[in-house]
Formats: structure tokens, sequence, C-alpha cells
């Protein structure tokens, strides 16, 4: 920030032209060069801080958006799983059906095979 340079006053001129005194100083002034310069160095820091809390204000609308992106996709994916463990539990199921139609299809054939023999045993000239 920029230099004021402060003034103890110890004699001034009032607008009347009349003399003011003070013993041993007065009150403290700058000159009028030096406190332009310190608003106009104040008015631009404000402008900064202004830009800087809109950006910031933009990053977090930002922020906020992802953020609530992430939480529907993480409810999406909780409900994927969730029908992906229902769909393997089916998928169990049908693999332990299969297995056992495979096991009585093939006690099926054999029986059948079984049959087949006492038939032709059964039959004459067999």
């Amino acid at each position: 920030m920029s230099e004021v340079h402060r003034y103890k006053v110890v004699t001034m001129l009032s607008e009347d032209g009349n003399k003011i005194s003070y013993k041993p100083h007065g009150p403290e002034v700058v000159t009028a060069r030096d406190y332009d310069a310190a608003q106009s160095e104040l008015t631009a820091l404000r402008e900064e801080l202004s830009k800087a809390k809109s950006a910031c204000s933009k990053e977090f609308e930002s922020v906020q958006t992802l953020d609530n992106e992430n939480t529907v996709l993480k409810a999406e994916l909780a409900a994927l799983r969730e029908e992906l463990a229902d769909i393997s539990a089916y998928n169990d199921q049908l693999n332990t059906q299969c297995e056992n139609m495979q096991q009585r299809l093939a006690d099926a054939e054999r029986r059948n095979s079984e049959l087949e023999c006492e038939i032709a045993a059964a039959l004459p000239g067999g």
C-alpha cells in the first residue's frame, strides 16, 4: 500500500484566513495527494477483491454442481450393484437348476439304457 505521510499540525489557517495554533501540536494531517493516492489504491484493491470473490463464487458453484453429480452417480452405482447382486443370485439359482436337470437327464439316460437291456432280454430270442 502507498505510504501516507502524516504531519503534526502546529499552526493552521482557517478558511477565513485566521491563524490557529496548537501547543505542543494538533491533529495529524495528510496531504491531499497522499490521501487521493491511498483512496485510489483502496478502490483498486476493493475491485480486485470483488473480482476474486466473484471467481470464487463461480468455482464454488462448479464444485457444488460436481458434488451433486457425484451424489447422483453414487446412488446409481449403488442401485446397479444391488441389481447385479440380484442377477448373480438368480444366476446361481439357474446354475443349480441346470445342474439338477443334467443329473436327472443322466439318471434318465442310464435308466433308459437299463430298460432297453431288460426289454431286449425279455424278448424271445433275446
